[in-house]
C-alpha cells in the first residue's frame, strides 16, 4: 500500500512538472489519458480530412493536459518566442525535409509550420505564448506528436529535439468471401494502444497522419508510414461486414501479402403469388441488378444470381451485400414477367404477383412499298415501376408478328437489325381486357449519311455546329420528318438511320452564318440503303462590326457591355441575342457571325456602371460589305432627383423608383436604373442617357405613377416629384367547374382607359390569388396558366370584364374538363397518317367568350385519329393541313355542349402544287425568306389575300407550296429588298407539283437619310413613306431620326415624313430619283419657324369675329385635311406662330356687322413673320326666288358652291366654303363678300321628286367685286 502510495505520488510530480501547463487537471485525468484509450474502431473519413481531425480528438481526448482552447482565459501579452531544434532518427543522423507544426489544441488551427533543414534543424519564429501540440511528420518516419505544450513569454527560445522512430509499409488485398478482389475498399490502421516514446518527454507516436487507402481493382492495397509496434488494421466497403486485423510491426520492412477477407450477409425473401393470390411454384426470380448508397446501378451476371420459388412460392436470397437495394425479376411461362425495382436488402417477405399478361400483333411491311411484307426482328419496351422491360420477337414471311404475355403498359415498338430500322412506334397499348391488334410496323432500309461542316473562308472544320436533315419520304412522299446532329472536333457529322427519299441538310453554328447558293444547305435523293458520305456544308464569318467604347473624355471603357440590335428602320428580322460582348483594355470590341442577308442595319450599344448608356451611329452591312467599324462614347449623363410623396404630402420611404431611356428602342440589354427613396422620400438617379425617358415610382399598397422625361447631358432635372396615391385590391380564385383551385396560374389586372395602376401576381395552392395597388376605376382580370396532358403542355387564358377594383372573392372559373375527338381522311376513305391541327377560339363574338384557348399540333403517325384534351367548350375555327391535299378549314366549329365532343368527319381532297427558285437578277444568288403568296384571282380581293397560300423560300431560295387545289392562280412573290413580282396563269394539277424553275426579282433601290428637328436633333417614330408605289414602302425613324426603305421600285416618286414638332403636327414632302440597286439618301430638317401676323377688314362693316384656319397640301396638290393650324379673329386680327413655312389653303369664316363671310385662298409662307392682310371682296350675288305662279317666295333655302379644280380639296374643308341662305320678304336673297371665281347655286324644291329635292342652277362666273343682281329661281318649273 505504501509502495504503491508513493508510485502515484511519483508520477503526479513528474507529469506536473513535465507540463508546466497542466496545473488545473487532475491527477485522475492524467491517468486515464495515458493509460487508456475510448472506444476500438476509428471513424473513417476522406484522406485530405483524416489526419487533422484524428489528431485534433486525441489531443483533447487523451493528451490535453489543460482546458481546451475554446475554454481557456485569455493569455497575457508577452513578446513572442521563437521554437527551435533538431531533428534526428535513431541513427543520430539528421532528418530533413520533415514539417514542423504548432497546433492549437482541440482544433484543426495550424498556426505555424516549418519545414526541417539538411542539417535538421527547424525554426519557428513569431510564436504567440499559447499552449499548443506540436506535430512532427516525415513520410519515411513514424509521425510523433507533443501534445499541450504551454510556451509561455518569460524566454525567447524555446529549444526542441526530437528523435524520429523508422516506419514501416504495409500492403496486401482485399477479397470477398469467394476470393474475388474487392475494389474501391477503404483501408486504414490504427495504433492499438498510444505510445510513448521510451525517450519520454510526453511525446508520442502519432497515428493521426496514417493515410487512408483504396483498394485498386485488384484488390491491392499500400499502407505506408505506419510506426512499428501493435497497430490495428481496419477495412470499410459498403456491402459488406466491417472487418478488423490486428498487425504486430516488427521491423521497417513491414508486412506483404497481407489478405483480408470482406463477408456479404444481406438477404431477401419472398412469396410469389398469382392474380388469384395462390402461390406460383417454380417460378424463376432473378436479380438483374444492385444499387448500394449514394451510387449508380451494377447489372449482375444474369447465371449466378437466380432461384426457384417452392410450392408455397417462396424463395430467398443470401449472401447478400450488407446495404443496399436489388431489382428482381420473376418469369415463368404461364405469366407475363415482372420486374420489382429497389427491393432493398434485408425484406423478409417481398410479395411479388404475377399477371396472365396481355398481347400485340400486328404486320411488318415497308414504308416505300404498300403491302409489301418485312421479316425482321421486331423489339417491345417499356418501363415498369421504373425498370424497362425489353422483349422481342421476329415477323414471319408476310410480316406478322405477335407478343404474349407483355406486361400490361404502354410500350414502343423498334426494329432491331443492322440494315432496316421503323418509324417510330409509341405507347402502343398492352391492356388487360383485349388485345391489341392491327399494329402496323412501317419498316425502311437504312440510309447513311456522311459530311463535314466547313468555314467557307478557310476549310477548317467547324466543330460543335448543328446539322439539320429534314427528309420527306414514304411512298407518296407524304412523310416528313427532321433529325439533328452535332458536329464533332473534327467538323464530322453523320446520320446513321436515313430512309430513302428527298433529303434536305442544312447547317448553323454560333459565331457563322448560312451561306447563299446553297453552300450551307444541300438538297439530294436517296434509293434505299444508299449511303451518301461526301456532303460538305459551308458556313461563313458573316457580318462583322467592331470598333471603340470611350468615355466623353476620350478614353477607353475597359469592361463595357456592348449588344447590338435592329435599327427601328430595317424591316429584316435576326436574333441578336448573342451578338453581345464586353470591350478589352483598349475599349475596343468585335463581334462576328451576324447575318446580313440582303442588307441590314444595326445599333451598338454600351453600358459601363458610372457612365450613362450611349449608341453608335447607324451602322449598315450587305452581302457587298458584310463589316463595318464604329464607336460608342458614353456621355456622364444626367440626373433626375425629387421627393415621393402620399397624398399629404408626407415623404414615402422605400418607394421604388425606375428610370427607364426611350432611347434604345429593340435593344435586348437593359434600358433601366433602379433606385430607393431615402426616409424623407427624395431619390437621386444618376448617369440617365440624355434624351426621352420616362421615370415611375411605385411602393406596396399605392398606385404606381410615372411622367414623361427629357434628359440633357451634365443638366440636373430637379424638384420632380411624384405622388402617389393609395390602392385598391381585388381578391379570389381561379378553379375549375367543379370548384378544384389552380395552382400556379398567373393572374393580371389590366386597367380600362384612364384607370391607373396594374398588378399580377400567381396562384397559392388553393388557387387563391390578390390584386394590389390598383387604381379606382373597372379592370379586366385575366388569368393564364398551363395543364400538362398526355398530348403535351396547352396554354389557356381566361377572364372576367369589368371587375371593379376593391371587389373581393372574385372566382374565375375556368371550363377545361372537356374533350374532342375526330378523325381525318382522304378521298378514298384511307385515313390520312401525317397533318397539322389548328384550333383557334373565336375572338370576334358579341357577347366575346370568356377565354382564349389555341392549340396548334402536328400528329405523326396518327392514323387518321386526333384528340384533344382540357378544351374550353366555345366556338372555334378548325384548320387541317398536311402535305399533299388542300387545307380544310372549318369558321364555326362548335366544342360542346356535352363534356366529349365528337368532330364530324374530316375528309381532305387530293391537291397539287408548285416549287420553285428565287433568285436576284442582279447577282444571281438565291434569295432567301422571300414572301410567296399563291392565290386565286377568281375570289373577291379581301377573300383571295385572306385564302391565298403562303410560303418562304429557304437559303437556297427554294420554296415549296403543296397544299393548292387544282385550278389557275397568280403567284406573287416580295421581298422586302426587291421589286414585287407577279406570274400570271399558274396553273396547279392535282397530285402533282409545277416547276416554275428560277424566278429572277428585280433590285429595288434603296431610300435613307435622317429626319431632324429645328435644332438638328434626329426625330423619333416619324413616319417616312413612298408615295405612290405599291406595295406599300413606309417605315418610322429610329432614336436618331434614321430610316431605310429597301426594295423601292426605281423611278420618280414623292418621299413623305408626317411626324409631331414642338407641339404641331407637320407634313412635309419632295420628290425623289430611285435608281435599281443604288441607295438615294435624302434628308429631312423639319422646322416651325413661320408665323403669321394677319388682319381681316371689309369696305362697308367692322369685321365682328370668325375663325381663320391653315391647311398644308400634299405631294398630289391636295389640301391635308387632318392637318391644320387654327387662329381667332379678335379685333380684326389673328395670329399663328411657329409653323412650318411652305405652301398652304387659308380659309376663313366668320361675320361682319353685316353679314356672314368665307374667304379662301392659298399662299407660301417665309421663315419668320408673314404678314397677311385679308380684305374681303365687294363681289356678291342677288335675286329673287318665285312659286310656279310667279309669286314671291320666302323662306326657300339657296346654297353656293364655289367651284374649285385648281387643286384638291377634302369633302369636309369644301363644306365649310359653301354659302348658305334663305329668301326674305318678297323673295330676296343675298351672297355678299364673294371673291372672284366661279360658282353654282342650288335651292331647295320641296315638292321636287315627289318629296323634295335640290335644283342646281347652271354655273357662273363671278369676276371681282362685281355685284351680280336679278339672278332669280322658279319653284315648282
Amino acid at each position: 500500500m505504501i509502495v504503491a502510495g508513493l508510485a502515484l505520488l511519483g508520477a503526479f510530480f513528474w507529469f506536473s512538472s513535465e507540463d508546466p501547463g497542466g496545473a488545473g487537471e487532475t491527477f485522475i485525468r492524467r491517468l486515464k489519458s495515458t493509460f487508456s484509450r475510448k472506444g476500438t474502431e476509428s471513424s473513417f473519413r476522406s484522406k485530405d480530412e483524416q489526419g487533422p481531425v484524428k489528431s485534433a480528438q486525441r489531443a483533447d481526448e487523451a493528451f490535453t493536459s489543460g482546458p481546451r482552447a475554446s475554454d481557456r482565459r485569455p493569455t497575457p501579452t508577452f513578446q513572442s518566442v521563437r521554437v527551435v531544434g533538431i531533428l534526428r532518427n535513431e541513427l543520430r543522423q539528421p532528418v530533413a525535409g520533415a514539417k514542423v507544426r504548432l497546433r492549437l489544441p482541440g482544433t484543426v488551427e495550424v498556426t505555424s509550420q516549418v519545414s526541417s533543414g539538411d542539417d535538421g534543424h527547424f525554426e519557428l519564429q513569431d510564436v504567440q505564448p499559447d499552449t499548443y501540440d506540436i506535430l512532427i511528420q516525415h513520410p519515411e518516419y513514424a509521425s510523433l506528436i507533443r501534445p499541450a505544450y504551454t510556451i509561455t513569454g518569460m524566454q525567447s527560445v524555446v529549444r526542441m529535439d526530437f528523435v524520429l522512430p523508422m516506419a514501416a509499409r504495409i500492403q496486401g488485398k482485399v477479397l470477398d468471401e469467394e476470393g474475388v478482389p474487392i475494389a474501391g475498399a477503404a483501408v486504414a490502421a490504427r495504433r492499438q494502444r498510444l505510445e510513448q516514446l521510451p525517450s519520454g518527454g510526453n511525446v508520442f507516436l502519432d497515428d493521426s497522419t496514417y493515410q487512408t487507402a483504396e483498394t485498386n481493382t485488384s484488390g491491392s492495397f499500400v499502407l505506408r508510414g505506419i510506426g512499428l509496434g501493435r497497430n490495428v488494421l481496419e477495412v470499410r466497403r459498403r456491402g459488406y461486414e466491417f472487418a478488423t486485423q490486428p498487425l504486430d510491426v516488427t521491423s521497417t520492412a513491414g508486412l506483404t501479402n497481407l489478405t483480408v477477407t470482406l463477408k456479404r450477409t444481406g438477404t431477401i425473401r419472398g412469396v410469389v403469388l398469382s392474380e388469384l393470390d395462390s402461390p406460383v411454384c417454380s417460378a424463376t426470380v432473378r436479380l438483374l441488378s444492385y444499387k448500394p448508397l449514394g451510387e449508380a446501378s451494377q447489372a449482375l451476371p444474369q447465371d449466378k444470381w437466380s432461384t426457384t420459388t417452392t410450392a408455397r412460392g417462396e424463395f430467398a436470397f443470401h449472401r447478400l451485400y450488407t446495404e443496399g437495394f436489388y431489382d428482381l425479376l420473376v418469369e415463368h411461362p404461364d405469366y407475363a414477367p415482372a420486374v420489382y425495382p429497389l427491393v432493398a436488402v434485408g425484406t423478409e417477405r417481398q410479395l411479388c404477383r404475377l399477371e396472365r399478361g396481355g398481347s400485340i400483333s400486328g404486320r411488318a411491311e415497308f414504308i416505300d412499298r404498300p403491302t409489301t411484307p418485312a421479316s425482321v426482328l421486331i423489339v417491345a419496351q417499356t418501363v415498369t415501376k421504373g425498370t424497362t422491360v425489353t422483349r422481342a420477337t421476329k415477323s414471319d414471311g408476310s410480316g406478322v408478328f405477335v407478343f404474349d404475355r407483355l406486361p400490361y403498359g404502354k410500350y414502343e415498338l423498334t426494329v432491331d437489325s443492322e440494315h432496316y430500322a421503323c418509324e417510330p412506334l409509341k405507347d402502343i397499348p398492352c391492356n388487360r381486357d383485349a388485345p391489341t391488334r392491327d399494329v402496323v410496323v412501317e419498316v425502311f432500309e437504312r440510309c447513311r449519311v456522311r459530311g463535314r461542316v466547313l468555314n467557307a473562308e478557310s476549310d477548317s472544320p467547324i466543330a460543335d455546329a448543328k446539322v439539320s436533315l429534314e427528309s420527306v419520304y414514304g411512298f407518296s412522299r407524304e412523310r416528313k420528318r427532321r433529325r439533328t446532329v452535332m458536329t464533332n472536333a473534327r467538323g464530322e457529322f453523320e446520320f446513321q438511320t436515313v430512309p430513302a427519299g428527298l433529303h434536305l441538310a442544312e447547317a448553323e453554328a454560333r459565331g457563322f452564318v448560312r451561306m447563299a447558293g446553297g453552300q450551307s444547305v444541300q438538297r439530294f435523293s436517296l434509293l434505299p440503303a444508299e449511303r451518301k458520305e461526301d456532303l460538305v456544308l459551308r458556313l461563313g464569318h458573316g457580318g462583322t462590326v467592331e470598333g471603340f467604347v470611350l468615355d466623353f473624355m476620350g478614353r477607353p471603357v475597359e469592361g463595357a457591355d456592348v449588344q447590338l440590335y435592329h435599327a427601328a428602320t430595317t424591316g429584316i428580322r435576326i436574333n441578336v441575342s448573342n451578338l453581345k460582348t464586353k470591350t478589352d483594355a483598349s475599349g475596343y470590341f468585335k463581334i462576328w457571325g451576324i447575318e446580313v442577308g440582303e442588307q441590314l442595319q444595326l445599333y451598338a450599344s454600351a453600358q459601363k456602371a458610372g457612365l450613362a448608356k450611349a449608341h453608335s451611329d447607324l451602322i449598315q452591312l450587305s452581302p457587298e460589305k458584310p463589316f463595318a467599324t464604329t464607336q460608342v462614347v458614353l456621355p456622364l449623363g444626367g440626373s433626375v432627383t425629387g421627393k415621393v410623396l402620399d397624398p399629404k404630402n408626407l415623404p414615402i420611404a422605400g418607394a421604388e423608383v425606375r428610370f427607364r431611356s426611350k432611347e434604345f428602342p429593340k435593344d435586348p440589354s437593359g434600358s433601366e436604373i433602379k433606385v430607393y427613396t431615402a426616409a424623407d422620400g427624395s431619390y437621386l438617379v444618376e448617369h440617365c442617357t440624355p434624351g426621352r425617358a420616362e421615370i415611375e415610382a411605385s411602393k406596396s399598397g399605392y398606385v404606381s405613377e410615372g411622367r414623361g422625361l427629357t434628359i440633357t447631358d451634365g443638366k440636373r432635372l430637379e424638384n420632380i416629384n411624384i405622388r402617389l396615391t393609395p390602392g385598391l385590391r381585388i381578391s379570389g380564385r381561379v378553379i375549375t367547374l367543379e370548384g378544384k383551385p389552380i395552382a400556379g396560374a398567373r393572374v393580371r389586372a389590366e386597367p380600362h382607359k384612364y384607370v391607373r395602376g396594374r398588378d399580377e401576381t400567381l396562384t397559392n395552392k388553393n388557387g387563391d390569388f390578390t390584386l394590389t395597388n390598383l387604381g379606382s376605376g373597372l379592370f379586366d382580370v385575366r388569368t393564364n396558366f398551363t395543364l400538362k396532358t398526355p398530348d403535351g403542355e396547352q396554354g389557356y387564358e381566361f377572364f372576367v370584364r369589368d371587375v371593379k377594383a376593391g371587389t373581393q372573392g372574385l372566382e374565375i372559373e375556368c371550363d377545361v374538363n372537356n374533350s374532342a375527338v375526330g378523325s381525318v381522311e382522304d378521298e378514298d376513305k384511307k385515313p390520312v397518317n401525317n397533318f397539322r391541327l389548328t384550333l383557334r377560339s373565336r375572338t370576334d363574338m358579341r357577347p366575346a367568350q370568356d377565354f382564349v384557348f389555341n392549340f396548334d399540333r402536328s400528329l405523326t403517325d396518327a392514323r387518321g385519329f386526333f384528340r384533344i384534351l382540357n378544351i374550353p367548350r366555345g366556338l372555334y375555327t378548325l384548320t387541317v393541313i398536311a402535305d399533299g391535299y388542300e387545307v380544310y378549314s372549318k369558321e364555326d366549329l362548335v366544342i360542346g355542349p356535352s363534356r366529349r365532343t365528337i368532330i364530324p368527319k374530316i375528309r381532305l381532297r387530293a391537291a397539287g402544287g408548285v416549287v420553285g427558285q428565287v433568285y436576284s437578277a442582279a447577282s444571281n444568288r438565291p434569295v432567301n425568306d422571300a414572301s410567296v403568296a399563291l392565290v386565286n384571282p377568281a375570289l373577291p380581293e379581301e377573300d383571295a389575300k385572306r385564302n391565298a397560300i403562303r410560303a418562304h423560300t429557304d437559303y437556297s431560295g427554294f420554296f415549296r407550296i403543296n397544299t393548292a387545289a387544282a385550278g389557275s392562280y397568280v403567284l406573287e412573290i416580295s421581298h422586302p429588298n426587291y421589286v414585287p413580282t407577279t406570274l400570271q396563269n399558274v396553273v396547279v394539277s392535282r397530285n402533282r407539283a409545277t416547276d416554275l424553275g428560277k424566278i429572277y426579282l428585280e433590285a429595288g433601290g434603296v431610300v435613307q437619310g435622317v429626319v431632324f428637328d429645328d435644332q438638328r436633333y434626329g426625330i423619333n417614330w416619324a413616319e417616312v413613306r413612298v408615295s405612290g408605289v405599291s406595295p406599300k414602302k413606309e417605315t418610322h425613324t429610329d432614336s436618331s431620326g434614321n430610316y431605310v426603305l429597301l426594295g423601292v421600285r426605281p423611278g420618280r416618286w414623292p418621299l413623305v415624313v408626317e411626324t409631331s414638332m414642338n407641339g404641331r403636327k407637320i407634313y412635309a414632302y419632295r420628290t425623289i430619283e430611285v435608281r435599281p440597286g443604288e441607295t438615294t439618301r435624302e434628308d429631312f430638317y423639319l422646322e416651325t419657324s413661320a408665323n403669321v401676323v394677319g388682319s381681316i377688314a371689309a369696305l362697308d362693316a367692322v369685321v365682328r369675329s370668325g375663325n381663320v384656319h391653315f391647311h398644308p397640301f400634299n405631294e398630289f396638290s391636295t389640301v391635308i385635311e387632318d392637318i391644320r393650324y387654327d387662329a381667332s379673329v379678335s379685333q380684326q386680327g389673328f395670329r399663328i406662330r411657329s409653323i412650318p413655312p411652305g405652301s398652304y389653303f387659308l380659309w376663313v369664316k366668320g361675320t361682319t356687322t353685316v353679314a356672314p363671310f368665307t374667304f379662301w385662298q392659298t399662299l407660301f409662307l417665309e421663315r419668320g413673320d408673314n404678314p397677311v392682310r385679308i380684305e374681303l371682296p365687294a363681289g356678291a350675288v342677288a335675286g329673287r326666288g318665285f312659286d310656279r305662279s310667279g309669286s314671291p317666295v320666302s323662306g326657300a333655302h339657296l346654297q353656293l358652291y364655289p367651284i374649285i379644280d385648281s387643286f384638291g380639296i377634302p369633302r369636309s374643308v369644301y363644306n365649310s366654303l359653301v354659302r348658305s341662305t334663305v329668301t326674305q320678304a318678297e323673295g330676296h336673297y343675298l351672297f355678299p363678300y364673294l371673291q372672284a371665281g366661279r360658282y353654282q347655286l342650288l335651292y331647295y324644291d320641296p315638292a321636287g321628286a315627289g318629296s323634295g329635292q335640290w335644283v342646281a342652277m347652271p354655273p357662273f362666273w363671278l369676276g371681282a367685286n362685281q355685284v351680280l343682281g336679278g339672278v332669280t329661281f322658279a319653284i315648282g318649273q
